[in-house]
Order: C-alpha cells, then sequence, then structure tokens
C-alpha cells in the first residue's frame, strides 16, 4: 500500500516553461518553477514576506497544454505529489532533487492591469480538444494512462501519470542543463 505523498500548491511562474519530448517512453514532459509567498509579522511586529520556490513536473498530453499556456508570471494551483531522485555526477559525488510531479493543474486568471480587462480563464479551442482525445486514446493503447478530458469546464488540468520503471530497470534521469 502506497504511502500518503500529495501536495496542493499555489504560486506563480518563476520563468517559462521548458518543454521536452521523452523518446525512450514515448511522452513529454514540461518543467518550470513556482514561488509562493507566506506573509506574517514577527515579534517585533514587522510585516515579513517569505517566499520559496519549487520545481514542477508535467508529464504526458498535460505537459503539452502547460507549454502552450503558462509563461513567466502566471499563477497555477497544483495536486500533486513529491518526487526525489538521486543520482551519482560526473566526479561520482551524491546528488538529489526534490520536485512536484502535477496530477492536476487549475489555470488562474492572468492579472489584470490598470488599463486592460481581465483574462478570463484560458480554455481550449474544440481541435485541440479532439486531437488530445486521439492522443490520449493511442496513449491508453500503448498501455500509457491518460485524462480522457485534459481540461475541464471549471478550468483545471489533470495530467497523465508518469511512466514508472518497470522492475529491475533503472529510471531515466532527465535534465534541462
Amino acid at each position: 500500500m502506497n504511502d500518503l505523498n500529495t501536495i496542493l500548491i499555489e504560486g506563480r511562474l518563476v520563468r517559462d516553461p521548458e518543454f521536452k519530448e521523452i523518446q525512450e517512453r514515448g511522452t513529454f514532459v514540461t518543467r518550470f518553477s513556482i514561488a509562493t509567498a507566506r506573509f506574517y509579522y514577527d515579534k517585533n511586529k514587522n510585516w515579513v514576506q517569505d517566499t520559496s520556490f519549487f520545481q514542477v513536473e508535467v508529464w504526458g498530453q498535460a505537459a503539452i497544454v502547460c507549454d502552450q499556456i503558462l509563461k513567466k508570471g502566471r499563477t497555477v494551483r497544483i495536486v500533486g505529489r513529491i518526487k526525489q531522485t538521486r543520482w551519482k555526477d560526473r566526479e561520482e559525488r551524491n546528488r538529489e532533487r526534490i520536485c512536484i510531479v502535477a496530477e492536476h493543474i487549475e489555470f488562474k486568471p492572468e492579472k489584470r492591469s490598470d488599463s486592460a480587462p481581465v483574462e478570463q480563464p484560458t480554455r481550449m479551442d474544440s481541435a485541440m480538444t479532439e486531437r488530445m482525445r486521439e492522443d490520449a486514446r493511442r496513449s491508453e493503447d500503448e498501455n500509457l494512462t491518460a485524462s480522457e478530458e485534459p481540461i475541464s469546464e471549471d478550468n483545471t488540468l489533470t495530467t497523465e501519470e508518469e511512466p514508472l520503471a518497470e522492475e529491475g530497470q533503472e529510471e531515466t534521469q532527465v535534465d534541462f542543463e
């Protein structure tokens, strides 16, 4: 039985997302960083802002959608899980990376400027939705799970699960450096 590993986080993209096709796995990944801010008063009654930064991965068809919709500064709400990856670098030093693997994403409306109208939440056009449904059906035929309706009417996106390495196989590490 799996232990509980769930996170709900909301923040703004620090930079534009990075998209990559993982040909060995036959899937896609989009990576981005978000910043979250926490405000509080310290013991001297000074207003303090504490900002944290988190790496996020989105897999499958949802990665394509995130790459097309998300831009630096956009607010997203993510439900996902924490993933830790360990490896040895070229100098044989132990390295690790902790990130959030998004399983559900809500795209928040972009902030309004003084003169610009408020942007409505982004929705995909019907042609794109149909293409994603076709891709999802193909993925299901290849034993990959995918969401039939990537973006729902409430402007949310549910991702397909990241393919897991089979027993005895090492997990492929993908770096954007």
